[in-house]
This record gives structure tokens, C-alpha cells and sequence, in this order.
């Protein structure tokens, strides 16, 4: 086990704060890096400017989440306990040597290095690590990541402790498996889900116990609900509110969609087209539907890269595709990065819920706002804002995962809200304005 409590600073110089302005449209103002003070100086100060209440909320909230639990402003390390008490986003950066895991605050949009390439050696006793294509989630409290170099399960807890939670071994006994080759993660509460991309099965396993995990659903049963002749899983995989699983499966012949209850129950969701490329990463929307990230075949020549919607009943509507992703990132959009839901409060408890999508042709994070017509887009983290807190340049193609913070910040934060006020201003524009589809 390492303990990540003692490491030097490792900090963005810049950050982003992203609000909006009466018209709707939203932006993304860069800034030096500030102190808690100057996150709460920064909120003030935005209250003169013309912005939404839900805006506002969100600076505010920011001023609350760091007077509360401490900043990831502040020079020097976040503190793990901090880093899992504020709305925020983690990622698998497989910058070659330099993997790492990074941490970004939703509220001021800052990236934080807060898993070092040094600590995962350290942890696993390996070589290198390895994230593409890996899976990251968050579940029982703490946050779950596959090194691939090491084909183990690591897990971080609140108190800074990183860890083996299923070794090498542990996974192939588990999958009687002669190999083991670990990709996709997802959690129903304290229950994760495994994909095990060389026996293509579905491991499980508790988050607060190590050691121990089995299969949940094997190729077999899988190939049972199948229309083809053979499953390939590759590590698209997510969980409902009610416990349901969600995995994809891209034989050739046709890219299959099962939908898997909480007894081990598999139908086939659906099958074909428009699916082209569905292996890598799933979500779940506040709906109830699946949300998938199709690359293609050939992202950089081919028009099949989109985000699709799949309802209960296996109608597939399309949330964006290649031409509107492309331009947002402004370059080949490439969907093999990480496709997670998770929600900003807002005022009175509404939830601002956002599609976050790790893009590795432009290795940035960007939110879609699903729940507008049309979609909205927002760049919330750039590759040059990584690469300030990393000094290399960001490989993001292993996953991403979303972790809530505390409802009390978001019944303080109406509160403030409500005795304070937002007064109308002046327009004020910043370097990404969201972009509509």
C-alpha cells in the first residue's frame, strides 16, 4: 500500500472558471491560479457581471466546496479527503512515462495531479503502467482504476491510500483464465463490474474487500443472448440506478448492446446498425438510457464517429456526431478516451447534468449538456492545461469517472445564495464559448 500524503507540489498555473451569460451562452475565463480567498474574491466579483442564477450558483458553490473541505488552489498537493468532497472529474493520463491519474474540480475547472506515475510503480511492484483502454470508476467510497501493464485493479480511499485491491493472479483465478486482460469498470454501489477482455466474461468483486472477486456473467451466457457466433468485449461497460449492466460487444459481424439485470439476466438491447465501433466506453443518463460512444472504423476518414442515445426499448438516436465533434475540438474527434455522466448542483437542488467525454484526438475533456435542445457543448479542459500541471504531453485514452460531492455543500450553497443575491451587469466573454448542435 502507498500513502500519497508526503508528495511536493504538483499544480496547474493557470485555471479555467467557466460562466454564463444572460443569452445563455457560456464561457471559459483563464485566470492565474488563486488561493481559497481568491476563489471566493473571484466569485464576488462575477456577481456584477450578466450571468444565469445556475452560473452563479456554480462560482458560489466553488467558494463554498473550498471554505469547507479546502482548495485544490492552494500551491502544494490537493488533500485526498478534499479531493473527494468537490464535484469532480478523475483521468487516466497514458502520457508514455509519465502516466498518471489527474483530478479536475469542476467548479474552477482546475487540473491537479493527484496519482503520480511514481506512485503506481510503487504500489504495483511493475515496470510501467499502461491506461489505454484501462476503465476508471468510482464506487464504495473510493476511486477504482485497471493498470494494463500490471493487469491488477488499484483502488484510493479518502485517506490517501493507494493499493492493490485485485492482482494479477487474483483476476485469473477468477476467470480461469490463462491470462488476464482487464479493461472496463463499473460500479453499482459497493458491487464492481470487470471486463476481461481475453475470456470475455464480466468479473465482480466488493469495492471494500480485496482479494476476492467472480464471474458474474461468462462468454457463454453472453453468446446465449447473441446473434452472432462469437462476443468480443473490449470494455464498454456501465451500470443504471437500479442495478441494471450495460455491455458492448464489437464482433464484427454485428456490434451488439446486452442489457444484464442484477440476478445475471442477459438481453440483447440492440444489434447493428448505426453501430460501427461500440467497444471501449458506456454511460447511463438521468433517463435511464445508455449513452454510447461509437469511434467507427477509421476516425480520421470516417463520417460513423458519434455519441448515440439507446432507450429501454433499443431506440438509437444520435446525441452528436462526427462533424459537430470535430468542431468543438477542432481537430479528428476520437471517442477512445472515457464517457462518464455526473451532475453541478445548481439553484435549489436542480442538477446541471453533464455528458463528460474524454476526446484523445484533441486529449481534452468536454461536456455536452444532453438535457438541451440543441446540445450544448463545453470545453472544460484543454490539452495545454494539462500539460502546465504535467510538463508532457497528455495521452488521455483510459477512462474517466465522475465523483459527487457531499449534498450538504449544495443545501449551504442555496442558502448563501438566497441571502446574498445576483445582481445584473455587464457582458463578459472569455477563451471557449459552448457551442450548439
Amino acid at each position: 500500500m502507498t500513502r500519497l500524503t508526503d508528495r511536493g507540489p504538483i499544480t496547474s498555473q493557470s485555471c479555467c472558471i467557466s460562466h454564463e451569460s444572460n443569452d445563455g451562452r457560456s464561457f471559459v475565463h483563464h485566470t492565474k491560479r488563486p488561493s481559497v480567498g481568491a476563489v471566493c474574491a473571484m466569485t464576488l466579483e462575477r456577481a456584477g457581471f450578466e450571468m444565469s442564477l445556475h452560473a452563479g450558483f456554480r462560482l458560489l458553490m466553488g467558494c463554498v466546496a473550498a471554505l469547507l473541505v479546502g482548495s485544490p488552489t492552494s500551491a502544494g498537493p490537493i488533500n485526498p479527503p478534499d479531493a473527494f468532497g468537490r464535484a469532480s472529474l478523475w483521468v487516466l493520463d497514458n502520457s508514455g512515462s509519465a502516466e498518471s491519474v489527474l483530478y479536475i474540480d469542476l467548479y474552477t475547472n482546475m487540473v491537479t495531479q493527484i496519482i503520480s506515475n511514481a506512485d503506481i510503480l510503487a504500489t504495483t511492484g511493475f515496470t510501467s503502467v499502461n491506461f489505454l483502454e484501462a476503465g476508471a470508476a468510482h464506487g464504495g467510497g473510493a476511486f477504482f482504476f485497471v493498470d494494463r501493464a500490471s493487469d491488477t485493479l488499484l483502488r484510493f480511499d479518502s485517506g490517501g491510500n493507494l493499493s492493490v485491491h485485485l492482482s494479477k493472479s487474483v483476476l485469473e483465478a477468477a476467470s480461469s483464465g490463462s491470462n488476464i486482460s482487464p479493461k472496463g469498470l463499473a460500479f453499482s454501489q459497493s458491487t464492481g463490474y470487470l471486463v476481461d477482455d481475453q475470456t470475455d466474461s464480466i468479473l465482480s468483486f466488493n469495492a471494500a474487500t480485496s482479494g476476492s472477486a467472480a464471474v458474474f456473467v461468462s462468454k457463454a451466457t453472453l453468446l446465449a443472448a447473441s446473434s452472432n457466433s462469437n462476443i468480443d468485449l473490449n470494455g464498454g461497460i456501465a451500470t443504471d440506478s437500479s442495478g441494471n449492466l450495460y455491455v458492448a460487444s464489437d464482433q464484427s459481424a454485428s456490434q451488439e448492446l446486452f442489457k444484464i439485470t442484477p440476478t445475471g439476466t442477459v438481453t440483447l438491447l440492440k444489434a447493428g446498425s448505426p453501430f460501427v465501433d461500440i467497444d471501449n466506453f458506456l454511460t447511463v443518463d438521468p433517463d435511464g438510457n445508455v449513452v454510447v460512444a461509437d469511434d467507427g472504423d477509421n476516425p480520421t476518414a470516417s463520417a460513423e464517429t458519434a455519441i448515440y442515445k439507446v432507450t429501454q426499448s433499443g431506440v438509437v438516436t444520435t446525441i452528436a456526431d462526427k462533424a459537430a465533434l470535430d468542431g468543438v475540438v477542432g481537430t479528428t474527434a476520437n471517442l477512445e478516451a472515457g464517457l462518464v455522466y455526473g451532475a453541478i448542483p445548481g439553484i435549489k437542488n436542480q442538477l446541471q447534468s453533464y455528458l463528460f467525454i474524454g476526446d484523445e484526438g484533441s486529449d481534452s475533456i468536454l461536456g455536452i449538456r444532453t438535457d438541451r435542445t440543441p446540445v450544448e457543448f463545453e470545453v472544460f479542459v484543454t490539452a495545454a492545461d494539462i500539460t502546465a500541471v504535467t510538463g508532457s504531453i497528455p495521452e488521455i485514452e483510459g477512462g474517466i469517472a465522475f465523483i459527487p460531492e457531499p449534498a450538504s455543500f449544495v443545501l449551504m450553497g442555496a442558502s448563501i445564495l438566497g441571502f446574498c443575491g445576483w445582481r445584473r451587469g455587464r457582458k463578459r466573454q472569455g477563451r471557449h464559448e459552448r457551442r450548439t448542435i
